[in-house]
């Protein structure tokens, strides 16, 4: 994969995206999203987390998955916390207490390009065909 620069939305540096909210990174047509950051967690004091009560500073990575998600796409949308950051939440052994309020902190850019759609056969039992379809970067 190639990726060149020629333009950038420039996002909040990073986004703070609360439990209950929706993260909905978009760029401009001819641009696909490109994931730089994502923690979800406890970071720091902000507008997600308002209250010190002396434990702040937890946090899992989570840019695989919203690479994943919204990466190489002009647009997506996610609930936080949908059940796949659930799942990788759960996973991890530096994640938060339950007990605590945790948000998203996500940052992204926008890169001129475009998406593809490629598309591959398989044969199943009976001689029947499927297609699946997924999305790739350029």
């Amino acid at each position: 994969m190639v990726l060149r620069q020629l333009s950038c939305t420039l996002v909040a540096d990073p986004r703070e995206v609360c439990d209950a909210e929706k993260f909905r990174p978009m760029c401009t047509d001819g641009e696909v999203v490109v994931m730089t950051e994502a923690m979800y967690g406890r970071m720091t004091i902000g507008r997600c987390v308002r209250t010190d009560y002396g434990y702040v500073s937890c946090g899992v990575n989570v840019l695989s998955y919203l690479d994943s998600k919204c990466s190489g796409r002009r647009s997506c949308e996610l609930g936080i916390p949908d059940q796949g950051l659930k799942n990788v939440i759960a996973a991890a052994p530096n994640r938060c207490p339950r007990e605590f309020k945790t948000y998203l902190n996500a940052s992204y850019d926008c890169y001129e390009g475009k998406t593809k759609v490629s598309i591959a056969q398989h044969n199943v039992a009976g001689g029947i065909m499927f297609l699946s379809c997924s999305s790739v970067r350029e």
